[in-house]
Formats: C-alpha cells, sequence, structure tokens
C-alpha cells in the first residue's frame, strides 16, 4: 500500500512539474522599467491575452503605446529598439518572464536574433507571428485564415 501511494505521489509531482509556465511579455523603458505587453500563452479568451481581439493586448485594436500590435508604438513598430518588429534585437527587446517563476525566459523578437526561446510554445509563437503578423493585425479573431485560428486555438488549450 506505502509503495502504490509513493508511486501515485511521484506521478502527481510529474504531471504537475510538466505544466507550461504561463509567459508574460514585458516592454522595457529608456529608464529601465517594464511594461507589461500581454501573456503569450493564455487562451485567447483571456483579457490579457496577445490573440484576444477585443483584449487591451490583442490584435484588433492595436493603437494603445503598450501593445506589440501598434505599427506606430515603441513595442510594434520596425524602428524602435524596444520592439518585437526590431531587425537588431537587441537587449531592448520586450522579455519573456515565467509568471510564477519571475525567471526571464529570453528576448521575444519576431526579426533578427532573440536571445533564450527555450520554450518550445515561445518559439514556435515567435515564429507563427514573423510569418503572420501583417495579416493578423487590427482583425476580428473571426476574419483571421482557419489555419490562423487552428494555430492560436491548439496552443492554448
Amino acid at each position: 500500500m506505502k509503495k502504490a501511494f509513493l508511486i501515485l505521489l511521484g506521478l502527481g509531482c510529474f504531471t504537475t512539474a510538466s505544466y507550461a509556465e504561463t509567459l508574460d511579455l514585458y516592454g522595457q523603458t529608456s529608464q529601465g522599467k517594464l511594461v507589461y505587453l500581454g501573456c503569450l500563452n493564455c487562451s485567447r479568451h483571456s483579457t490579457n491575452s496577445i490573440f484576444n481581439d477585443l483584449g487591451a493586448y490583442g490584435f484588433r485594436y492595436a493603437n494603445s503605446t503598450n501593445n506589440i500590435w501598434n505599427k506606430y508604438g515603441p513595442y510594434g513598430s520596425v524602428g524602435s529598439t524596444y520592439s518585437i518588429n526590431n531587425y537588431s534585437c537587441g537587449d531592448k527587446a520586450p522579455l519573456v518572464i515565467g509568471r510564477y517563476s519571475k525567471q526571464t525566459k529570453g528576448t521575444f523578437c519576431i526579426r533578427g536574433y532573440p536571445s533564450g526561446v527555450s520554450v518550445y510554445s515561445y518559439r514556435e509563437i515567435m515564429n507563427f507571428l514573423a510569418k503572420n503578423i501583417e495579416q493578423i493585425r487590427d482583425k476580428r479573431f473571426s476574419e483571421l485564415t482557419s489555419s490562423q485560428q487552428e494555430f492560436i486555438n491548439k496552443l492554448f488549450y
């Protein structure tokens, strides 16, 4: 009985540890402060998700300065050193930070060469955005192609 309990306990710890941590995106400012830019791997229905078309960090209403979808803002334009779209992808690029561990997983850039990128879903999201950012920006989820919708739903359910 004791052996069965220890096996079940070990399996419970293994499955708990295997859940992916929620990854949040933070922009940096010239003063060295962090600005919350949304959640990378939350459900698209989450108010903080970058894939929630109606959320503050989503792609439909990308006019906020704290939004990676705003192509004129500091975190979405090609020319800003703080942007996910900057070709140099330097140390001022947005950071991916684990919500619970508070560990920095790396920088988030869809162009250039990001640092870190050890989490599979994080790499997959960057690759997806590199190919689709212009087609997704300013649209409703229902207006996306079926393959774009499939990708977003696959990651977050």
